[in-house]
């Protein structure tokens, strides 16, 4: 029961991070959300995986045995295709183009971050 509740919790805040990370770049600063981008590939090359999917999931190889993004897909809405085709679209893809939506909003079109601007 306590490890059920502890897996909504992971759940929850995973789902919550990754809704502030796709949307920091309207109200972080781009230096921040760069750094960010730089935390989350530091971390997958140090861990081999999400922290968050290896507390949620456990593990399997030094690997998360599920990774967060399919997972849900699959569960709610039955989308079932490659674990690895989607983590790599997530990291090589998604990832990137929010530091870099950051950069040039910010920087070209002169938009003032919501939240925190470093200037």
């Amino acid at each position: 029961m306590m490890r059920k509740f502890i897996n909504i919790f992971i759940a929850l805040f995973h789902l919550i991070l990754i809704l502030v990370a796709l949307t920091s770049f309207l109200w972080l600063d781009w230096k921040i959300v760069l750094l960010g981008y730089v935390l989350y590939i530091v971390q997958k090359w140090i861990f081999k995986g999400c922290v968050l999917s290896f507390a949620q999931f456990g593990a399997s190889d030094g690997k998360p045995k599920q990774h967060f993004t399919p997972y849900y897909l699959k569960k709610f809405f039955g989308f079932d295709t490659e674990e690895h085709v989607i983590s790599r679209y997530l990291d090589y893809v998604v990832s990137p183009t929010v530091p870099l939506i950051a950069i040039i909003i910010q920087e070209l079109f002169n938009f003032q971050p919501l939240l925190i601007n470093i200037g």
